[in-house]
């Protein structure tokens, strides 16, 4: 039992995100409630952002636009750009983060165990296989 929790840990979709990066069966994330969690399909959002409120600055008119959340499995990332390609349920999506935020959820924290030896306490979100929220 020890071996199969080592080495067979998790479902056949994570299985297959982990040593092929695509999904044969059904997305991990296929069951998700997503009324429940607000998450849409990123492939029915309109073109042009659909503006939420408005309000006036100094003579401006400044416009706020709608917020969605989708949600998806990372399988890559571009640094130079500081994009992020999510595989949601419906297709691919790809997220573009100023470059701030994306070296802050890109970076990887470890600490010196008592061995003397580096140990990595938390990974990159955006490792490929890390599902995430946007």
């Amino acid at each position: 039992m020890d071996e199969w929790n080592k080495y067979a840990k998790g479902t056949i979709s994570a299985w297959e995100m982990e040593a092929l990066c695509f999904y044969y069966h059904d997305h991990e994330l296929a069951n998700i409630n997503n009324s429940r969690y607000g998450f849409v399909d990123f492939n029915k959002l309109p073109t042009e952002p659909e503006i939420d409120r408005t309000f006036t600055k100094g003579g401006r008119t400044i416009n706020l636009y709608k917020l969605y959340k989708i949600c998806g499995t990372c399988i890559a990332k571009n640094k130079n750009k500081s994009t992020v390609t999510l595989l949601t349920t419906t297709g691919v999506v790809d997220v573009k983060f100023k470059k701030e935020y994306f070296a802050l959820f890109d970076k990887r924290i470890s600490a010196k165990g008592e061995d003397g030896k580096k140990h990595i306490i938390e990974k990159s979100w955006f490792d490929r296989g890390s599902m995430i929220i946007v």
